[in-house]
């Protein structure tokens, strides 16, 4: 509108020179125009229209598109063509009307309005009222190319030209030439002859953004704008032909579509011309249009172009909310710009949508650009759109280029001329395809610069040397930014807020491009505070849609929209494996769950209660046609999806000592599962449960800890899963502290379902029934495990009878508790017979090998070493050792365990095979889980404890103080490992007579115990026991121990 109210002044003193009419179209022989200023060229220069009638029209449309703020893109888009379309047919133009038709005025104005192709808006393009042999333009409505003029993002949508077979999206080209005055003289060059000469060229902008005014997607335009304003005051200002109008900041912030609005424009521009300087320039430009310079349109054009040989060739703007990311622009700077050997140097920087690699490149190449003679951005997405631009970049550096072809251009690059240095810098931006052979792609020779962003972890055979793989921001970094976009320059920031905004910045998972539209939603919302509520209501709504009128990147539909592109990249099994794993935590899921998965055909299931749905086999199917698509398990297929998937940044696998660790961006995760249409989650999260479920198997209780997290992912919809599944996932946190209660609490419900569902003796029912007593027993309530695992017992020999396998579960379960929950004598014959019942059926019916009999030999020999009877123990740990070794392996979990104990018992008759069996199981935890995990950390104490035996007790002293600080580290100081570790050390500082140092961590352990265990549990009466002797010992009484605690 202050293009308008600018050239009404104009053309008013230009009429009152003359004494006459003087319209737009017969004083001025071409005009160029960008963006919303289509509409008035068109109305100008195709239909002749006065400036009047003009701004009366572009101010209807205005107030029909603008009024209602919180209207969609697609419904201004809409209300844009609908106004069009009336005040066409007040003014008798047929809405059908196109630009090439005859209105009078195109013999005496050429019209040109600025677009650019969606794929590359780099590129300038035009709609013309006139014929040129230097570039086709499509022939469509003027309607439509005024839409496609107005079109930006989350403003005006684009628009689909072209045949059925091929279709051209177009948009508006604010972003790359908002000031189109370069472009307006080689619309003029193609449009008269390149030595017409030149009167004048008057440039007028629509304002610069006002300092205190709201961030708008012009912003992201104003560098080019400016940038090109400065370049042509310098080549032009001093041949007193070239007039830049535009008005001073601060115009928009009190602008509106209504009538005051439209005033205050007015008023601004009045203010604005009545300087002294602008006046002086408007009536400066009227004198220079009157005469004939001696300058011709080839000099001015082949000035601009030579200056501008480094930065002009589709270069990007900086986002204005750009913070930069030290570590990996010091990589790029060293790699390509340090002095070294010789050649060609090539940069691959690859990471993940949205994470920063296009603006980075942008920020190398505008920092640097002054050390290369040419700077080509190339938009390397596809074959077409790399041979597109480096012929149209090499066309506008080499006059003489002729070619057409990517090897044409590449060839041109190679071989140096008078235009084309070997000083280039090549940017091959997007390089994220597959099919694109970015070898094939690269000028081949012994000189230039090459920097690739891509997505693709692997760019095949380019710089394997110079691979930059950039990560997220830092938390500094991601807080800068997310503050820089979302609050306003004189806008306070608490404490308190910094905190806000590096939770906001941790839950988006430090993302730059995530960070900067939560920050431009919170500058629009102002809802710093606010803004993690409404991310956890609506999630998918807000990375959808919100910068949807903020936007100044390449997503220009939401954050969303950069995870969609990889859609069509991956094939359908691994964006299956994506969705699924979704419905789990983004990190750390053990990649040997998928083959311990497929080895039990992805059906297993730990607790067998109530039957299952026809969904459980459709999710198995699911899982099978994922990672199994031939039938039978191959690692080389689990394989290729990983790297299918790494390949494209989507995930990353992390080596642990015990696992390979899969990991995604928490977003990327949730775009995976938001994608999904409501009704097809519950299958997609039943196969993530099959999984996990997978994952609770005894083979895998390595993992067990990395599994606990994807459990609490699935708490908020458990109550959706199965009971069988239920059951078997609480396995995976059964005996953590924090979760005793919830697992009770489960059990209890799971219980009720099976006894509703079964009845009270069935097989079903029972075995619920024995894992609610467990939960009793973790809760320090023995007695009360103890009264239900005989009821289970008693259930199982009235329907299956004494000799049935099921039967002997029940009594094992019972036999262990018998033992371990206050070994008295009575008890450990009872738990001694039991086992022997179920030894002799376990023999008879499942062999002398089987891993179910090694159980019961565990067992046996535990009861005989509770009642001092080592060498008996010895034989049956010795037999079990055999069992599992044979049926599961050497260095399976169950047969170290069953190491462990023999060599405890070798250590009780001071066998000197106790350290080797030691070093055996300590080798074999290492082989599980690492050397510095904890389980391997805690064998350690095997060697302790043979030590403490052979009552070498300051060996023993050293190594547990060494065990209890690594324990205490990694579990905390209530972990029962801590206490397990505080109560030997304190027994082996007993030994040396060392009782009050002994006393003191007795007092620990027994406060730890009580606090987790309760008051009445065997283990706390134990470490009671253990005091209550230390004290007498030491002289103290005894007797103050309840009081101490």
């Amino acid at each position: 509108m202050s293009q308008i109210e600018i050239l009404r002044q104009y053309m008013h003193r230009l009429q009152a020179d003359s004494q006459q009419e003087v319209r737009p179209c017969h004083h001025f022989h071409s005009i160029t125009s960008s963006g919303a200023s289509g509409l008035i060229a068109v109305l100008l220069g195709v239909f002749g229209l006065t400036i009047d009638e003009t701004a009366a029209i572009f101010t209807q449309v205005c107030v029909d598109v603008f009024s209602d703020n919180e209207a969609t893109s697609e419904a201004r888009t809409q209300s844009l063509k609908s106004s069009l379309t009336r005040v066409f047919s007040t003014n008798g133009i047929t809405p059908q009307a196109r630009m090439r038709d005859n209105f009078g005025s195109r013999d005496s104005c050429k019209v040109s309005i600025g677009y650019a192709a969606a794929a590359n808006m780099g590129s300038w393009r035009s709609f013309k009222n006139y014929e040129t042999r230097n570039q086709a333009s499509y022939d469509i409505t003027i309607i439509d190319a005024i839409v496609s003029a107005w079109a930006a993002p989350g403003v005006i949508d684009n628009i689909s030209v072209g045949s059925a077979l091929m279709q051209e999206e177009l948009t508006g080209t604010m972003m790359a030439f908002n000031n189109p005055t370069i472009e307006a003289l080689k619309e003029a060059r193609d449009a008269f002859s390149p030595d017409h000469r030149v009167s004048c060229v008057i440039s007028i902008g629509s304002g610069k953004k006002g300092i205190v005014s709201e961030f708008s997607i012009e912003d992201f335009a104003s560098q080019q704008t400016e940038a090109v304003s400065e370049e042509a005051e310098k080549r032009f200002g001093g041949l007193n032909l070239y007039f830049r109008f535009s008005l001073e900041r601060g115009l928009e912030k009190t602008v509106s579509p209504t009538p005051e609005g439209f005033g205050v424009i007015h008023s601004h521009v009045q203010a604005y011309l009545s300087r002294h300087t602008n006046d002086e320039l408007l009536d400066r430009s009227i004198e220079a249009s009157k005469v004939t310079s001696q300058r011709k349109i080839r000099d001015l054009v082949g000035e601009i172009e030579s200056s501008r040989s480094s930065t002009a060739h589709n270069i990007p703007p900086l986002s204005p909310f750009f913070v930069i990311r030290e570590t990996p622009m010091l990589r790029m700077t060293e790699a390509l710009l340090m002095p070294g050997e010789g050649g060609q140097k090539i940069v691959v920087l690859s990471g993940m949508g949205g994470s920063g690699k296009t603006q980075l490149a942008i920020k190398f190449a505008r920092d640097n650009f002054k050390k290369f003679q040419h700077v080509f951005f190339i938009d390397a997405s596809s074959i077409e759109s790399i041979r597109s631009d480096l012929v149209t970049h090499i066309s506008a550096v080499d006059p003489q280029f002729k070619g057409q072809s990517i090897d044409d251009a590449l060839e041109n690059l190679a071989h140096p001329n008078a235009y084309v240095t070997t000083q280039w810098l090549l940017i091959m931006d997007n390089a994220d395809s597959a099919n694109v052979n970015m070898l094939k792609a690269i000028p081949s020779c012994d000189h230039g610069y090459v920097l690739i962003t891509t997505r693709r972890a692997l760019v095949e055979g380019v710089a394997p040397q110079s691979h930059i793989k950039l990560d997220v921001m830092s938390s500094e970094e991601a807080v800068e930014a997310l503050l820089s976009s979302a609050l306003d320059p004189d806008e306070p920031l608490s404490d308190q807020g910094r905190e806000v905004a590096l939770e906001i910045v941790t839950q988006l998972g430090h993302l730059p491009v995530a960070v900067i539209q939560a920050g431009c939603y919170i500058n629009k919302q102002k809802c710093l505070y606010d803004y993690l509520n409404r991310f956890r209501a609506n999630r998918q709504r807000i990375l959808n849609q919100y910068t949807r009128q903020r936007d100044h990147l390449d997503n220009r539909d939401g954050l969303y929209a950069v995870f969609d592109t990889t859609l069509d990249a991956i094939s359908p099994q691994s964006l299956q494996l994506l969705t699924i794993l979704s419905f789990l935590h983004f990190t750390n899921f053990p990649r040997q769950v998928f083959t311990l998965a497929a080895s039990g055909g992805f059906s297993y299931q730990r607790y067998d209660l109530m039957e299952r749905q026809v969904d459980f086999q459709q999710a198995i199917a699911m899982l099978r046609d994922t990672l199994c698509p031939q039938g039978p398990w191959d690692e080389d297929v689990i394989d290729g999806i990983l790297e299918e998937l790494q390949l494209y940044s989507l995930v990353s696998l992390v080596s642990s000592p015990s696992a390979v660790m899969l990991r995604f961006h928490p977003l990327l995760h949730g775009w995976a599962q938001d994608r999904l249409l409501p009704e097809q989650r519950p299958q997609y999260r039943l196969a993530a449960v099959r999984l996990l479920t997978c994952g609770s198997h005894d083979d895998a209780r390595q993992y067990r800890e990395h599994l606990r997290p994807h459990l609490e992912a699935l708490l908020p919809s458990f109550e959706e899963i199965h009971v069988n599944d239920q059951g078997s996932l609480a396995e995976l946190i059964r005996i953590e502290p924090t979760r005793k209660q919830w697992g009770h609490d489960l059990w209890i419900t799971i219980h009720r379902k099976v006894l509703a569902a079964h009845g009270e003796t069935s097989v079903q029912t029972s075995r619920a029934l024995i894992q609610l007593a467990h939960t009793h027993g973790f809760r320090g309530d023995t007695a009360k495990e103890e009264e239900l695992l005989r009821k289970a017992l008693r259930i199982r020999r009235s329907l299956c009878g004494p000799k049935h396998l099921e039967t002997t579960h029940a009594a094992i379960h019972l036999a262990w508790h018998l033992y371990s929950a206050g070994p008295t004598p009575r008890r450990v014959r009872e738990s001694k017979a039991l086992a022997r019942d179920v030894l002799e059926i376990r023999e008879a019916q499942l062999g002398p090998d089987d891993e179910k009999v090694a159980e019961v030999l565990v067992t046996l020999g535990i009861a005989y070493f509770l009642q001092g009877k080592v060498s008996q123990a010895q034989g049956y740990f010795e037999r079990a050792v055999q069992v599992t070794t044979k049926a599961l392996g050497p260095n399976n979990l169950k047969t170290l365990e069953c190491k462990g104990r023999l060599a405890t018992c070798y250590a009780h008759l001071k066998d000197p095979r106790a350290e080797e069996l030691h070093r055996e199981v300590i080798r074999g935890r290492e082989i599980n889980f690492g050397a510095q995990h904890i389980n391997s950390i805690y064998a350690m104490a095997s060697l302790a404890s043979w030590h403490y035996f052979s009552r070498r007790y300051d060996l023993a002293e050293a190594e547990w103080r060494k065990i209890l600080e690594d324990v205490r580290k990694i579990q905390g100081d209530s972990h029962m490992d801590t206490l397990h570790a505080v109560g030997c050390l304190a027994l082996t500082l007993y030994q040396l007579h060392r009782y009050l140092e002994a006393e003191a961590l007795f007092k620990e352990e027994v406060r730890g115990r009580i606090a987790t265990m309760g008051p009445q549990h065997p283990a706390t009466l134990r470490a009671k026991s253990h005091l209550s002797q230390c004290m007498k010992a030491s002289g103290s009484n005894p007797n103050r121990v309840s009081r101490i605690l």
